[in-house]
């Protein structure tokens, strides 16, 4: 072994317990990030600290003449896989005002107009100063870290170029480049469709109210009614409003009318349990504290079922 592999591996394993506490919490830092910015990933953060085995073979692969751990960009790598391409630029800006960005390059700038290939958005970061003062990140300001944001679409031609190791067209066999290229356009075309959907839904929801009240209940009409009529502190932050709206179409209540009649009947019966579940609950500080404070123990769902219990008298079973 090189005196120079000697002395990143002691380095590695010096700062290695660092590493470790560093991906943690910035993995913590950018789940907040992520739902403050209203994102919801479409697979799970992924976060990892480099393997020394890893860095070893990279700079025997590269002969590179590294002198610190700490001047691998990659050393802390994260990656931010969202669902829908308008997305990408929340979660970019997101990242640029949370950290210092030393370099950024969005990879699909690389290709040309008639090339397939890898996509995606990658960042080196470091903490900015008031992030290296908190207990947390201390001892860690040395740390910088790749984050990687791409669609899930993106995603997945990442993954599979990867195991299948066709990043460049040059790696392609011909006779197999017009399947590539049809994979590659229908993945594009997904995140384009998808993000066809997102303005679809909100031209509809910004539509004509009286209109959409004489269509059949659906999703949208559901969810507007119920931010009309029921209390705000019921609701819960992701309310399964498909679920409810086959509880109501269980029970024939079809249209936006007759979910106002049921919600006129029933409410004043509903928020009675509700307040009693309060009472009882209010000592259990471990559950729901914040709705509980708040005075609301039931979601817009469990109120919705009340009331279809006080109407037709269905018991539901838990799931």
């Amino acid at each position: 072994m090189s005196t120079s592999i000697q002395n990143i591996t002691h380095e590695y394993q010096n700062n290695a317990h660092l590493g470790g506490r560093f991906v943690e919490n910035m993995r913590q830092q950018l789940e907040q990030l992520l739902k403050d910015a209203l994102i919801y990933p479409a697979v799970p953060l992924e976060a990892r600290l480099k393997t020394l085995e890893s860095i070893i073979e990279k700079i025997e692969r590269r002969n590179m003449k590294l002198k610190s751990i700490f001047e691998l960009q990659d050393l802390v790598g994260f990656r931010i896989t969202v669902l829908y391409r308008h997305d990408l630029s929340k979660a970019c800006e997101a990242i640029e005002s949370a950290f210092t960005i030393l370099k950024s390059e969005d990879t699909s700038l690389r290709l040309k107009e008639s090339q397939f290939g890898y996509q995606s958005l990658h960042y080196n970061v470091k903490l900015l100063e008031a992030w290296r003062q908190l207990p947390t990140f201390s001892s860690c300001d040395r740390f910088q870290a790749e984050i990687q944001v791409r669609t899930l679409s993106q995603h997945i031609w990442a993954v599979a170029s990867h195991d299948l190791q066709y990043k460049r067209e040059e790696s392609v066999p011909r006779s197999m480049l017009r399947t590539i290229y049809r994979l590659s356009a229908l993945l594009e075309t997904v995140d384009l469709e998808l993000e066809r959907i997102i303005l679809e839904r909100d031209n509809y929801a910004s539509g004509s109210s009286a209109e959409k009240e004489m269509e059949p209940l659906n999703v949208h009409t559901l969810t507007d009614v119920l931010n009309e009529t029921l209390p705000k502190s019921n609701r819960e932050e992701n309310e399964a409003y498909s679920e409810i709206l086959s509880d109501l179409l269980q029970h024939k209540i079809t249209t936006a009318e007759e979910l106002r009649g049921l919600i006129q009947s029933g409410l004043k019966k509903a928020l009675e349990e509700d307040a009693a579940w309060v009472l009882q609950m209010r000592d259990v500080d471990f559950i729901k504290p914040a709705r509980i404070k708040q005075g609301a123990w039931l979601s817009h769902h469990g109120l919705v079922r009340a009331m279809l219990h006080e109407k037709f008298g269905t018991t539901w079973q838990a799931k």
